[in-house]
Formats: structure tokens, C-alpha cells, sequence
């Protein structure tokens, strides 16, 4: 059995590669002794993460080459898996959806047998684009959705409830294991000390406010040819996370921040810990040399996660930390919701707010006060949540 796996942008994303690593388990449970290949500019460093094989290409290239290679693979596969992720949306810009249109029409004509795999809905207002997602997902054998919502959209959208399954996010699916002493070595070089692991928070945050949602060029392109400057939100906002931390240290003598995206998250989070009003123990994971199965162990052994990027709340809950969500789009409250912890999940407006301070402070102090029973409610709701991950891709092919 031959499996191509087009994942989101491993080579960069922490999140994708957590999405990547529940997919992969998945199909090696389904398709025993499977041959899977992924795609990644990093092809052999995450050859030996993930322990599977990688084209080397970004995964949204536009080097026809590359796109010749992709279709090669897919022909020679017996499935190709499409996901997880949220590449189906227009509220960043258009022109991404209608790539990723472009390119499963692509792959479709040298293999049909095309699944969506847990993949989210996100923000959708052109009844353009919804046509056009509609379309796509059609073109697909079969589409798991990541959460109910999602499910719903489709619908309602036109697609039929025959074609689509809802599920979970496949990130949860990977348990944490304990640290090896290789582990150790890798956080020792990073200044992460055993002492620090006995008590620290962990935060990820990632810039916002930063440019105008929609369009139809991603922001990175605008800003480039059409000059477009930051919203005027956003200097308050760097503020208020740099707020945050300042706030986390009144509960723990250390902290981790931790980029989800080793692009722009990098040097966001050293931005904004540069502008601290006070010295505080954290370290910043800005080397990209801490693989997806360490990252999921080192954010189990914290005793409290704050996300603004979904997926370093998804990994940490994965592993029963307590965790605290600022959302920016949907996807970071509905996972709060499918967990029952609605009331740890927070618009990132409330940011903005002259008493923002106070929300973050008691937020912080609820969570870790009830720390004991949030773990007990997040290996009863993990669990479950990944036995219906596992139904739903088990239904795939059925």
C-alpha cells in the first residue's frame, strides 16, 4: 500500500507537523506496512522525525517542476490523503483557496482516489469561494471534517451529508512519552534545565492585528508590492502579550515561549519579550531543532499552556496540561468547546481591553487552581476524543 500525505507546511509549522504525526499513526493502523510519502522542504530532517518518506518541495509551491514530481507520486499511490489543517477559507485571501483548488484538480487527474483528511472550514464570506469549496470537496472520494461546525458549513453550503464525516482534530492522537536522555541533551543545549522542567508555563503566542484580513493576495505580497502597513491595534496588542508574560511570572519562576510558526513566530516572540519591563526567567524556542514527538513531551511537563496558535493548545492538552486559549478565528473556541472548557477560551480582542490585565491575571489563577481537575476531565475527554478520530478515519474507506 502506497499513501501520498499532502500536509500544511511541515517544514516550518510545529502545528502541522503535530497534525501530521496523528495522520501518519492513523494510516499505519489502517494500512498496515503502509509506504507513506509526505512533502516538506525539509525532506531529511523530517524523514527521521516522522519516519517516513518526503519530496522535497514547499507545500505550496508553484515551481512547475515540483508539481510534475507531486503528480508522479501520486500516480504511483494507491491514496492520497488531503489534510488536516484549514486550507478551505478566504478570510486571509483568496488566492490560497483557489490554489489549493487548482492543485487537487491537478492531482486528481492521476489519481482519483483523493480523501480529505480532518480538515476545518475556516471563515468564509464570498459566495465565490463558497462555490468554489463546495466544488473541491465534491471532487473528493470522501472529506473528514475536524469539528462539527465545519460540518455544518458544508451543508449547508450544498455538499451532501454522505460525502463529508466529522471528527476531531488528529493532533490529539499522539500520547507523550517521557523524556529520553537524548531529549535531555537537546534541552540542556537550549538552556532548559531539569530544574526549569519542574515548574514552568508555557506561551505561544503570534502576531495579529497585524493587516487587513481578506483580499485577494496573502498578507506577505501586499505588504511587499502594495505597501500595506500594520493595523493600529496591533502595537496595543504586542503590549498586552508582553503584559501576559509579565503576568505568568507572578505564578511561576519560569517560562517558555514557544514560536509555532519558525517563520514569523520567531521573531514576533522575541520582539515582544524584548519589550518586558522587567527581567524575568524564559527561554524562546527559536532553533527549529526540537522534534514534533519532544515538543508534545516538553509541553505535557508544564503545568499550564496559554495559546494564541491552536495547535500549542491542541499538543499540550494532548499530554493533560491545563491550558488557556486566545483565539483569533473560530477553530481555537470550538476546540475549547469539544473539550467543555469553554471558559478557558478567550477572544483576542479581550486583549485590547482596559481590563485585559485583570482577565489574564484571573485566568491564569482559576486554571491553575483547578489544575487537578482539569487534568481528570482532559484524559477522560482525550481519550475519548481519539477513539472518534480513529472511527472516523476507519470509516474513510469504508
Amino acid at each position: 500500500m502506497r499513501v501520498l500525505l499532502i500536509n500544511s507546511d511541515l517544514a516550518k509549522n510545529r502545528g502541522d507537523r503535530a497534525i501530521a504525526e496523528g495522520v501518519i499513526e492513523l494510516v499505519r493502523r489502517r494500512h498496515n506496512g503502509a509506504e507513506i510519502t509526505g512533502v516538506s522542504e525539509q525532506a531529511e530532517r523530517d524523514r527521521r522525525w516522522l519516519g517516513i518518506d518526503f519530496l522535497r518541495s514547499d507545500v505550496q509551491s508553484i515551481n512547475l517542476l515540483d508539481w510534475i514530481r507531486l503528480g508522479r507520486e501520486a500516480k504511483r499511490s494507491d491514496v492520497v490523503y488531503w489534510g488536516g489543517g484549514e486550507y478551505l477559507k478566504d478570510y486571509t485571501n483568496k488566492a490560497t483557496l483557489w490554489y489549493w483548488c487548482l492543485k487537487i484538480l491537478w492531482l486528481r487527474t492521476f489519481n482519483p482516489n483523493i480523501y480529505g483528511v480532518f480538515q476545518g472550514i475556516g471563515p468564509t464570506g464570498s459566495a465565490v469561494s463558497k462555490r468554489l469549496i463546495v466544488f473541491i470537496v465534491n471532487r473528493t472520494r470522501k472529506f473528514i471534517l475536524r469539528d462539527d461546525e465545519s460540518y455544518e458549513k458544508l451543508r449547508s453550503w450544498g455538499v451532501k451529508p454522505s460525502k463529508i464525516d466529522a471528527a476531531y482534530d488528529p493532533a490529539i492522537l499522539p500520547k507523550p512519552g517521557p523524556f529520553s536522555s537524548d531529549d535531555l541533551a537537546v534541552l540542556d543545549r537550549l538552556g532548559i534545565t531539569k530544574s526549569f522542567l519542574e515548574d514552568f508555563i508555557a506561551f505561544a503566542p503570534r502576531n495579529w492585528f497585524h493587516y487587513s484580513t481578506g483580499g485577494v493576495l496573502p498578507y506577505r505580497y501586499r505588504k511587499v508590492f502594495f505597501k500595506e502597513g500594520p493595523d493600529s491595534r496591533n502595537e496595543r496588542y504586542r503590549a498586552a502579550l508582553s503584559m501576559t508574560i509579565e503576568a505568568m511570572a507572578e505564578f511561576t519562576p519560569n517560562i517558555l515561549v514557544v514560536p509555532m510558526h519558525m517563520g514569523e513566530d520567531v521573531s514576533f516572540c522575541e520582539q515582544i519579550t524584548g519589550e518586558l519591563d522587567r527581567q524575568i526567567n524564559l527561554k524562546v524556542l527559536r532553533d527549529d531543532v526540537v522534534s514534533p514527538r519532544l515538543l508534545r513531551a516538553l509541553l505535557a511537563a508544564a503545568r499550564l499552556m496559554i495559546g494564541v496558535r491552536l495547535h500549542s493548545s491542541i499538543i499540550a492538552t494532548s499530554g493533560c496540561t491545563p491550558s488557556l486559549s486566545f483565539f483569533y478565528v473560530d477553530k481555537g473556541r470550538v476546540y475549547f468547546d469539544q473539550l467543555g472548557l469553554e471558559e478557558y477560551a478567550f477572544p483576542i480582542e479581550d486583549l485590547l481591553l482596559d481590563e485585559a490585565e485583570e482577565i489574564v491575571l484571573d485566568a491564569i489563577d482559576r486554571a491553575l487552581r483547578e489544575a487537578p481537575r482539569l487534568r481528570m476531565l482532559l484524559a477522560s475527554r482525550i481519550d475519548e476524543q481519539r477513539q472518534l478520530v480513529s472511527d472516523a478515519f476507519g470509516r474513510l474507506l469504508d
